[in-house]
């Protein structure tokens, strides 16, 4: 494995920590839905390293954030399956109801596979998100919706 998929691998495990001991900043959310678990997160870009940024031509800046979905498949024995292929459609809207359509793209790995969207943000703004995430091969979405104060990150 490339040092850079190690790092982004590591990055994004770092974001899908517990959410007890997580960091308001890099706070990682699931959803259970059938046999399907999704996990999401809203983290400042520039928790990603500079070099894996670059490698995967993410923008880092202090009013830049992402968003990170992953699905898993929950198996007979309750263990987990690695990132499972989805279609996933949704926007972030601030209080203002402005709306920004935000656009998935897969980041794939052997074996597994997650989602990044990019978008900009004001200090202090709190941002409403809301997710259609459809794993393949199923015809009913998974919908998520939560809301997230985002603050510029100084780095």
């Amino acid at each position: 494995m490339s040092r850079f998929i190690s790092a982004i691998l590591l990055t994004l495990t770092a974001a899908f920590s517990t959410i007890t001991n997580a960091a308001p900043a890099q706070q990682a959310w699931s959803k259970q839905q059938g046999d399907y678990m999704v996990y999401y997160s809203v983290f400042n870009s520039q928790f990603i390293s500079p070099d894996v940024a670059q490698s995967y031509g993410i923008v880092r800046a202090p009013n830049r954030a992402m968003v990170n979905i992953s699905v898993t498949k929950i198996k007979d024995d309750g263990s987990e399956t690695l990132g499972q292929p989805a279609s996933i459609e949704g926007y972030a809207q601030n209080l203002m109801a402005v709306k920004t359509n935000l656009d998935f793209r897969p980041i794939e790995h052997p074996g597994t596979v997650y989602y990044i969207a990019e978008f900009r943000y004001s200090s202090r703004e709190v941002i409403n998100f809301y997710f259609d995430v459809t794993p393949q091969g199923e015809a009913k979405p998974i919908q998520l919706a939560f809301s997230k104060k985002l603050y510029h990150e100084d780095k």
